[in-house]
């Protein structure tokens, strides 16, 4: 019976990433550090409509999401963007289908940098609560406060 319900989670998600992505025009680029509970390192680069690719490496335990972006929503100086996950190209991580981004770009200082973003992991069954790897949420309502950068440069070109 469980294997059942994970064969139709899986073909749901097929199914959903198969749906062209809806999102606005815009360029998202960056990459840099965070500074938290553990030292996070981010790179990432893509266009509207969604095109590109993002990692995220947590330097403390190893683990390592990379992946291609699915959808891009850019409003002003901020945007989000959902990555699934390569499971070839990540390491470290069970269960975890994709990564939600939020991210601002508040200019560039390279002695203080201001930008800030988050991110996290989604379970298959996060990613179809959200609404499919093509449903980007409204960058400028992330669920949490962005985590400033401590190294690095985010750019959002709407």
């Amino acid at each position: 019976m469980k294997s059942r319900k994970l064969l139709a989670l899986a073909i749901s998600i097929t199914a959903l990433a198969a749906t062209p992505a809806v999102a606005s025009a815009g360029t998202v680029f960056g990459g840099g550090q965070l500074a938290g509970n553990g030292l996070n390192v981010f790179t990432f680069n893509m266009t509207t409509p969604a095109t590109g690719t993002a990692s995220v490496i947590d330097i403390q335990s190893g683990n390592r999401i990379t992946g291609t972006v699915s959808c891009v929503n850019v409003s002003g100086n901020q945007a989000s963007f959902i990555v699934l996950v390569d499971p070839t190209l990540s390491q470290g991580v069970t269960n975890v289908v994709a990564q939600l981004f939020y991210v601002a770009d508040n200019g560039f200082d390279p002695a203080s940098p201001t930008d800030a973003q988050r991110n996290g992991p989604l379970t298959a069954k996060q990613l179809i609560k959200l609404g499919g790897p093509s449903a980007c949420p409204d960058p400028t309502t992330p669920p949490k406060a962005l985590t400033p950068i401590v190294q690095g440069d985010i750019t959002v070109q709407p």
